[in-house]
């Protein structure tokens, strides 16, 4: 059943990611841009080509006191209310939402399943077994800020390759 409306390009997942809303859509789940947090989501991308490092995008929300995802879907505020104890972005928070393809309009679902609702036991996939939507949903950054991240991501991965090189380190 899963499997079925996920190739019927319905989100199947849990809360949807940030800078999403979940509604329905006759009998599909559709994502819908959060209108709280898409500008949220467009300042951390704009943020990553500017300086090509995740903690500096984190260190900068923190900076703003942006609420993170975990504590945005509980709340529903935005900004860290004055009063309140600040929980803040880290790397991998940013780094999460960077290397999502949801939010270039991508829907990638399918990566792993659970045995007996145990989550030691999650299986991952292979990626041919993934059902992957294009155009799902309204994205949230076109396709040329998608692709320039592609290239910055992929920059990145051989500058921390040539660091563990013997020579080219």
């Amino acid at each position: 059943h899963l499997k079925q409306r996920r190739e019927e390009g319905s989100y199947v997942g849990g809360p949807p990611p940030y800078g999403y809303m979940a509604e329905w859509s006759g009998k599909r789940r559709r994502l819908i841009p959060d209108e709280n947090t898409e500008e949220i989501v467009r300042y951390i991308f704009q943020k990553f080509i500017e300086t090509e490092s995740y903690t500096a995008v984190a260190d900068d929300l923190n900076t703003r006191k942006i609420n993170p995802p975990a504590v945005y879907h509980k709340t529903g505020e935005v900004y860290c209310p004055p009063d309140a104890a600040y929980k803040g972005w880290d790397k991998s928070g940013v780094e999460r939402i960077i290397k999502s393809d949801t939010y270039a309009g991508k829907l990638v679902q399918g990566k792993t399943s659970i045995t007996a609702r145990d989550e030691n036991n999650r299986i991952h996939k292979p990626e041919d077994d993934w059902v992957i939507t294009k155009d799902a949903h309204e994205p949230l950054i076109d396709r040329e800020l998608y692709q320039k991240l592609v290239e910055i991501r992929e920059k990145m991965k051989e500058r921390k390759a040539s660091y563990n090189h013997p020579t080219k380190g």
